[in-house]
């Protein structure tokens, strides 16, 4: 039986394009790559969605409370339907994500939870009713987001970097997490409940303006075509099997410039002549006399 374990030199998945790189290559490749413009997408909407999703889950019956429910087993029961309303709202958008993609299950997503903070800004001291309504819309569409949380990610980098480009993205989105997390209290005190809506309601539609003029749509691709990377004037190479720019070899010349022509009467090249070779010269036919015909 074979050992185990891959051999020296070989990943896992025996994957030729992932080889190994150092730290400071990775980066490097991510940065100067042609992938520091997707880091900067996944960083900023990925930010957007958690910096209101763990305010949410951390401060929720507080919250609630200023919305005149009062904090106990009402804003508990109003936070638990909150957490239920997410997942929901997940589930949907998994359903949903390749038949609609990835561009307008974002943009949207983050445009209608939006609109959901932006009325809570608007009408703080709204029914209750319409109030446990904005409270819902939020969270079922922020489930659109979510899941491109870990979709996106995935599907654009090319697999030299993907684990250093993921990285990166989560790092910073966690610092805005963090962020968010601690300047609720503060919102909440010096701002109110309206303030602090508008807020999140400006970070959800900064999301959308985001995913708006920067991300892409890989609907329907594998991984290898989500996470090309070429520029413009580079043609696309099917054959190649790289999802790197710098793996990409050129295309083989087309049929007709490799196709043998002929050039009778032409000096220097006979009829008997073919492009880049010689073919075995045609027989001639002589009469009795000795004279070709």
């Amino acid at each position: 039986m074979g050992s185990p374990f891959p051999e020296p030199g070989l990943s896992a998945s025996r994957d030729p394009n992932a080889a190994k790189l150092s730290t400071a290559q990775a980066f490097k490749l991510v940065l100067t790559g042609g992938s520091l413009h997707r880091v900067i997408l996944i960083s900023i909407f990925w930010t957007c969605t958690i910096v209101t999703l763990f305010s949410i889950y951390a401060f929720g019956p507080q919250i609630l409370a200023l919305f005149n429910l009062q904090s106990g087993d009402e804003a508990n029961i109003g936070y638990g339907l909150i957490n239920l309303f997410f997942l929901v709202g997940n589930v949907v958008a998994l359903l949903v994500v390749d038949k609609l993609g990835r561009r307008p299950v974002l943009i949207w997503g983050f445009i209608l939870s939006g609109v959901g903070l932006l009325f809570l800004a608007l009408f703080p001291t709204t029914p209750l009713g319409l109030i446990a309504l904005a409270f819902a819309s939020y969270a079922i569409f922020n489930g659109g987001p979510s899941i491109l949380e870990w979709i996106y990610p995935n599907e654009l980098f090319p697999t030299k970097v993907r684990s250093t480009a993921v990285g990166l993205c989560t790092g910073t989105s966690r610092i805005g997490a963090a962020t968010g997390t601690f300047a609720t209290p503060l919102a909440l005190t010096h701002l109110g409940h309206s303030g602090t809506m508008w807020i999140a309601a400006g970070i959800a539609l900064l999301g959308a303006a985001v995913g708006f003029f920067m991300a892409p749509e890989t609907k329907g691709q594998n991984l290898e075509q989500a996470a090309a990377l070429r520029p413009k004037h580079h043609l696309p190479n099917t054959a190649s099997g790289s999802d790197c720019p710098s793996e990409a070899m050129p295309l083989p010349p087309s049929r007709e410039t490799t196709r043998p022509q002929l050039h009778p009467g032409v000096p220097g090249k006979g009829a008997g002549t073919v492009s880049g070779r010689r073919a075995t010269p045609a027989p001639s036919l002589s009469s009795p006399g000795g004279v070709s015909v």
